[in-house]
């Protein structure tokens, strides 16, 4: 297994990023429910994603303030990628 990307990969991705106008989190949690959706002959997928759930006029309050937010993608095996993204 591989626990790191290529530079010259990771520009091409952030390349496309920006034709794509979106952030390169969004590129790869894509990229990832095309593979779940490959793994598990679903095209219909979920990923929660952990997010900060407080503001800045909390950040010294000690506690754990994490939200999940559910990313969805209707994965189009036939279409193309952009189609693909999370809604």
């Amino acid at each position: 297994m591989y626990d790191f990307i290529d530079i010259d990969l990771h520009n091409k991705i952030l390349d496309k990023c920006k034709d794509l106008n979106i952030t390169a989190y969004m590129f790869y949690i894509g990229a990832f429910s095309i593979l779940l959706s490959k793994f598990s002959g679903n095209e219909d997928i979920v990923i929660g994603v952990p997010v900060i759930g407080r503001d800045s006029m909390y950040l010294n309050t000690i506690g754990m303030f994490v939200n999940t937010i559910a990313f969805r993608s209707i994965v189009n095996r036939r279409g193309k990628y952009k189609n693909g993204l999370p809604q």
